[in-house]
């Protein structure tokens, strides 16, 4: 018996002891995310995407060495970067090169050099860095020009990998209902491409038939109602109920940022359709007291019918299109209300809302949105929120024939501004909202849902995270005290049971 509790013992410490040996050499990869929300951890999308590829993906990481003396994102980026590698079982070969001491300008692959000044305490001095990946696979290459956090770099790369592996294109059609505010958008489509990745193809709605370029666009945006008439509605119903993806940002009034006394409202068939689907615009613009202060540039005066979107206007806090969203300006909005209920194979999503410190302005005061603008009510209606953004998706009714959708996403705002230039100046955040509303609309939703995990970003910009520091003490601990003792206590058990024996 005693014999039988000995080999126990001895397998027990042995077993134990060899675990931890592996744990502390490189040949067995064995690691262990310290990090609160799995920062380090490649998600099951991104895996699959490695399962895909056919030949061996390249992956190097330029960065100015000099950059690790005044900032913690790029032992961060390395770090991710060997996770990603590690992930892929000898899919991805990772490296990276110091870019102060390449002679060729990186400029030539794509990433351009960023300036930073550096304030020392006698001195201003200018630092100029390299921060950019590139990505190479089947003699195709692919680079993310600048990268400075981990947040959304998981997605960034699987982004990339499905287009090199899968030749996945991201082509968004960006179509104008009020041909006026052509001129507030002329940046949009360029924001588009750099920032995400998305060619964006322009359509004229009035002269071209949708169903020749559904093929050709994963998603529409529909910008402004004023000039859509019965024949074009139907166009864009006819793109839903065939499983079309559409984004419009409208306002039911025809405000001028220019001209804030000539404000009135819009007719438009575009409201009688959603009014069919479920949702009315209201005639309306909503005020709110919680408004930030905007500079959009320019010589003329504006005033603040704006809505500041944060976590506490977030109405759907589950929902993969705002999980993790900071802010957004929502400018110059009508208010949306829901006229149907939800049926059960169509959802009505309400987005975000306006705070309970918010008023509407109606006609026929809408002409006096200058005044009405710093006349705060000294009572607001109670638990009287406006909801500004809704989302539709399931099975569709057309009002003009007896057809169903097998499955369409339709997003809809009460702003024709949310994307315009002036907002790219007084809260570039909006953009963000455009890109994650994109992809919402163009992505498979698991795809999406690497933006939407719980944020890696907490980690940037600190010269040293709490959970860095948890991990260094945990290895401490296994190394210095916990492999040690049971290595004393195996040796004294012997030790004991050998001299008893004798």
């Amino acid at each position: 018996m005693k014999n039988k509790e000995n080999e126990v013992l001895n397998l027990t410490l042995n077993l134990t002891i060899i675990f931890l040996i592996f744990c502390n050499i490189s040949i067995f990869i064995f690691k262990i995310d310290f990090t609160k929300h799995k920062a380090f951890t490649i998600s099951k999308v991104t895996k699959n995407l490695f399962s895909s590829a056919n030949e061996t993906i390249y992956i190097t990481y330029y960065n100015s060495g000099s950059l690790e003396n005044y900032f913690a994102f790029p032992s961060q980026i390395k770090n991710f970067l060997i996770s990603f590698s590690d992930a892929s079982k000898g899919k991805v070969i990772y490296k990276e090169l110091d870019a102060d001491k390449i002679s060729t300008p990186l400029e030539h692959i794509g990433i351009p050099s960023q300036q930073i000044d550096l304030r020392d305490i006698n001195q201003l001095s200018i630092l100029k860095i390299y921060s950019g990946i590139e990505i190479i696979y089947e003699g195709k290459r692919e680079v993310i020009p600048v990268v400075t956090e981990i947040s959304n770099l998981e997605y960034d790369l699987a982004n990339v990998l499905d287009k090199l592996i899968n030749n996945t294109k991201k082509v968004l059609g960006l179509a104008f209902g009020d041909s006026t505010l052509k001129e507030a958008h002329k940046n949009f489509s360029e924001i588009m491409k750099k920032a995400f990745g998305i060619e964006i193809k322009e359509i004229d709605l009035k002269t071209e038939k949708l169903e020749d370029i559904r093929k050709d666009i994963n998603g529409l945006f529909i910008i402004g109602a004023k000039e859509i008439d019965k024949e074009i509605a139907k166009k864009i119903d006819d793109f839903v109920v065939n499983d079309g993806k559409i984004f419009v940002a409208t306002s039911s009034i025809d405000y001028n940022p220019q001209n804030p006394y000539g404000i009135t409202p819009i007719k438009s068939s575009l409201f009688d359709l959603f009014e069919s689907y479920g949702i009315k615009y209201n005639e309306n613009i909503i005020l709110d007291k919680r408004a930030p202060t905007i500079f959009l540039g320019g010589n003329f005066q504006t005033y603040y019918p704006w809505i500041l979107i944060d976590k506490s206007n977030i109405v759907k806090k589950d929902m993969p299109l705002l999980k993790n969203f900071y802010t957004a300006t929502i400018p110059w909005s009508s208010s949306l209300e829901l006229i149907k209920k939800d049926e059960t194979e169509v959802k009505f999503l309400p987005l975000f809302a306006s705070s309970k410190q918010s008023w509407q302005v109606k006609e026929p005061n809408l002409s006096n949105i200058s005044l009405n603008a710093f006349e705060i009510p000294n009572k607001f209606e109670e638990n009287k929120i406006k909801i500004l953004g809704y989302a539709i998706e399931g099975k569709i009714k057309s009002p003009y024939k007896d057809q169903y959708s097998k499955n369409s996403k339709i997003i809809l705002t009460g702003s024709s501004m949310i994307f315009s230039d002036y907002m790219y100046n007084g809260s570039p955040s909006n953009f963000e909202l455009s890109g994650r509303i994109s992809d919402y609309l163009m992505q498979k939703e698991e795809f999406f849902n690497i933006k939407s995990r719980e944020v890696r970003a907490k980690l940037k910009f600190a010269s040293s995270s709490n959970e860095m520091v948890n991990a260094k003490f945990s290895l401490i601990v296994v190394n210095l005290i916990i492999l040690p003792t049971i290595i004393l206590i195996f040796g004294l058990v012997r030790f004991t049971r050998k001299r008893k024996a004798n």
